[in-house]
This record gives structure tokens, sequence and C-alpha cells, in this order.
């Protein structure tokens, strides 16, 4: 399997209406990819498409359920990297890092991520995160 996210060097620049953004490799095949892109995937992918998302705040931090009646995308949602998509200390979640406990639960129909922590700037800034889904705004 090609590991595309190790190959590849990103770059934002801000501009006035905007953003420019840049991938570059030095990987032949990565290359040919990036060159064959007609358009960005959606944020989270097709995935988060046909799954449902609650939030609820906890004295501690959040608990987001990811359901859905798509057995695919069921598996999908239980099979993500222990860290998940975009978290782990950077990207979109800059705070996230050792101060963060995420634990995920296996439900029939999806899964149940908790993000919790003891530092009280961190439980605010979980909290107070905009948790994006095909439900939120």
């Amino acid at each position: 399997k090609h590991n595309f996210k190790e190959t590849v060097t990103r770059s934002v620049e801000n501009i006035t209406d905007g953003v420019i953004i840049t991938l570059t490799t030095d990987d032949a095949e990565t290359l040919t990819r990036l060159q064959s892109m007609t358009e960005l995937p959606p944020r989270g992918g097709d995935l988060l498409e046909n799954v449902d998302q609650s939030v609820n705040i906890l004295d501690n931090g959040v608990q987001i359920t990811l359901k859905s009646d798509d057995a695919e995308v069921v598996e999908k949602l239980q099979n993500m990297p222990e860290k998940g998509p975009r978290h782990g200390g950077h990207g979109r979640m800059p705070f996230m890092g050792d101060k963060v406990t995420r634990t995920v639960e296996k439900t029939d129909n999806g899964v149940i991520v908790t993000f919790s922590s003891d530092d009280a700037e961190i439980i605010e800034k979980l909290q107070d995160f905009k948790w994006e889904g095909p439900d939120q705004e």
C-alpha cells in the first residue's frame, strides 16, 4: 500500500480572498496521483455523508457519537486509526496532545469517541471546539 500522506509536503498561503494550498513531492507515484486530482476531496471524505453525529459536553471534555445505518460506513468508523482523522496534536486541533485522553467505544451502529482531560484550559478548548460533521454547522 502506498503511503500518500508521508510523501507529500503541504503548505498553505493566506491570500485576500482565501488560501492557496500547495502539495509537492519527490515521489513519482505520489506526483502522478497529485497531478490526476481534479478537485479536493470533501472534508472528512465521503464517509461523513452517511453519518449521524451528536456531541455531548461532559464535565471533563466531550463525547461524540457517530452512527450510521450503512454497514460499510459503520465498519470504517469502527476501524478508524487509533488517533482518528485529523487528531493527535496537529492540524485543526493543535491543543490535542498528551493532556487529552481519547477513548473509542464501538456500538452496534458506530462509535462513541470521548475526549477528556484533567487540565481546565484543555477541557475548555475541547468544549468550545467546533465539532464539525454532517449535522453540525
